[in-house]
């Protein structure tokens, strides 16, 4: 990256535009850069498309059409291998290649999707990281409240007790990243109170405005006035239709799904809905989360990694998220439960579950698997 047009400090200045906006975007992509180093060192993996590699392969172009198909090409390779900490870097890395460009709403939908991603995988220090990128690109993009709530999960984050090698790299992440949030809200935090303006600047109410000065008339500009119609001889014209919309029509035959205006035409993919939780197994996926179930993939198969999938089965609190699904009718087991599923051994026909933050394995009788996990639809707060 070239170091004329960037500097280390994530800081915007909310009046720049230009060629100032894009340096200061750029600035915060080589401090993310810095951060992700931490978590990820050495790591090449080369199908993620990096800010690097577009400029090293598109220089004309740029962020344009031939780059937008390679991130798309990238993303389809990486969710294919079902590797949620890779599908996550990716989808970082492709937040950095919009911000690098100035694009910093697509940034944020993209770190976000990321810190999805991570969370299957139970990544908290890159959760955290996820967390302070996007509250980055929200103060690019002036939605400054937007980006003092992510910095707020960011703190969360960071405060959270660890074990094991995650504690170490969320303590190494920390050194680092503390000092950064702490400017960052300083830069934010001016923008977000209104500004109050003076006497000179905003007249007082009580101060009735100048009488304009009007020449008198003289008889060639005297003209008759145009009577106006009574109200009683105005036409009733027809009423004005009230405006149309698709968003809430469904079909009897396909209920409504939780993304507005879709509805499922697809048997191989169900909706699943979080409705009970108990422990912090996967913690971003909160009561009233929508969980897309890939129903198609869900034979036991040799060769596949770690899993998140649905399954069902007769016996009650064994698993931390309960989910129930978009339509009765697909429940085959009384209760269903989010979990993850280990690669099967030894050609066992069953597979060690993981239902609870305890992480210990177990293997649960006359289970159902109801699918593999493609998707989520969280409720947005900001």
């Amino acid at each position: 990256m070239n170091s004329s047009t960037a500097s280390a400090s994530p800081s915007i200045r909310p009046n720049g535009a230009g060629k100032s906006h894009l340096g200061a975007c750029r600035a915060s992509v080589e401090t993310l850069q810095r951060l992700l180093d931490i978590l990820f060192p050495n790591a090449q993996n080369p199908d993620i498309l990096t800010v690097k590699d577009v400029i090293r392969r598109y220089p004309l172009t740029q962020l344009g059409a031939p780059a937008a198909a390679a991130m798309e090409q990238s993303r389809r390779i990486l969710r294919a291998r079902r590797d949620y900490r890779q599908i996550g870097l990716g989808e970082f890395h492709t937040g950095l290649i919009y911000l690098y460009w100035g694009d910093s709403r697509a940034a944020a939908q993209q770190f976000s999707t990321a810190r999805g991603q991570w969370s299957l995988s139970s990544d908290a220090p890159a959760g955290c990281l996820a967390y302070f990128a996007q509250g980055l690109a929200l103060q690019h993009g002036y939605h400054f409240e937007a980006a003092m709530t992510q910095f707020g999960w960011t703190e969360r984050c960071l405060s959270r007790q660890q074990v094991g090698a995650q504690a170490a790299q969320l303590a190494q992440l920390g050194d680092e990243l503390w000092p950064l949030l702490d400017e960052a809200r300083q830069a934010v935090r001016p923008q977000l109170w209104p500004k109050e303006e003076g006497p000179e600047a905003s007249p007082s109410l009580s101060t009735p405005p100048p009488t304009p000065h009007v020449d008198e008339p003289t008889a060639e500009s005297v003209v008759s006035p145009v009577a106006e119609p009574e109200p009683d001889s105005i036409p009733d014209g027809p009423p004005v239709p009230l405006p149309i919309s698709n968003l809430s029509r469904t079909h009897p035959a396909h209920p409504a799904g939780p993304v507005p205006g879709h509805t499922p035409t697809d048997d191989r993919y169900t909706w699943y809905v979080v409705h009970k939780r108990r422990d912090a197994l996967l913690p971003d996926i909160t009561e009233g989360t929508w969980v897309l179930v890939d129903s198609e993939s869900a034979p036991w198969e040799e060769g596949a990694g770690q899993e998140l999938v649905v399954i069902a089965g007769e016996q009650p609190d064994i698993g931390s998220v309960m989910v129930r699904p978009r339509t009765t009718t697909l429940a085959q087991r009384p209760y269903c439960y989010l979990g993850f599923r280990n690669p099967a051994t030894n050609g066992a026909a069953d597979r060690e579950l993981i239902l609870d933050d305890s992480g210990h394995a177990l293997t649960v009788p006359n289970m159902l698997l109801m699918g593999i996990v493609v998707g989520f639809w969280h409720s947005v707060i900001t």
